[in-house]
């Protein structure tokens, strides 16, 4: 009853009086990937072995969340404590014209994406991304690529707007 009270008491206010040190394990301290979607494809660079690749937002902006790109982490899923970065998978500057899609040609702010694998009848695979896009006119975006950490491209401009996509 009360004693054992007091013992928790007690044991939470020492553990809150010591300095506790954590690492992340999985990127490092420096890296800022706040809403990661974890995927588990096969690695095209080794047939038959698998990675798990962490698609994210990069929280790179000083004034507000998430940031103008997204990036690619990876590990394989034999060693999940060996991660990799495999780069910026996704960023938007320019619209289906190639002319800059916003003013200053800044490149479109993006919240959490999401990617999915597809693959044919001959065998060949498709990624897309899902990027949830922030830019006005290009919320309904999606890009793919042949590899799972791109770079992916978007295939739904819409063909009477450059500057538009076309979806739900």
């Amino acid at each position: 009853g009360m004693n054992r009270l007091i013992s928790f008491a007690l044991a939470v206010a020492a553990a809150g009086s010591a300095t506790l040190w954590a690492a992340n394990p999985i990127l490092p301290l420096w890296e800022l990937v706040p809403d990661g979607e974890p995927h588990v494809f096969e690695d095209p660079a080794n047939p038959g072995k698998r990675r798990v690749y962490l698609y994210g937002s990069h929280d790179t902006m000083a004034t507000g969340y998430c940031g103008r790109d997204l990036v690619v982490w990876s590990a394989p899923v034999e060693d999940p404590g060996r991660w990799r970065f495999d780069g910026v998978a996704f960023r938007l500057s320019e619209d289906a014209n190639g002319e800059p899609l916003l003013a200053g040609n800044h490149a479109s702010l993006f919240y959490a994406p999401d990617v999915a694998e597809t693959t044919d009848a001959s065998g060949a695979k498709t990624y897309w991304l899902f990027p949830h896009c922030r830019t006005k006119g290009c919320m309904t975006m999606v890009a793919k690529a042949s590899r799972p950490e791109g770079p992916f491209k978007v295939c739904n401009w819409d063909p009477g707007n450059p500057k538009r996509t076309v979806g739900l």
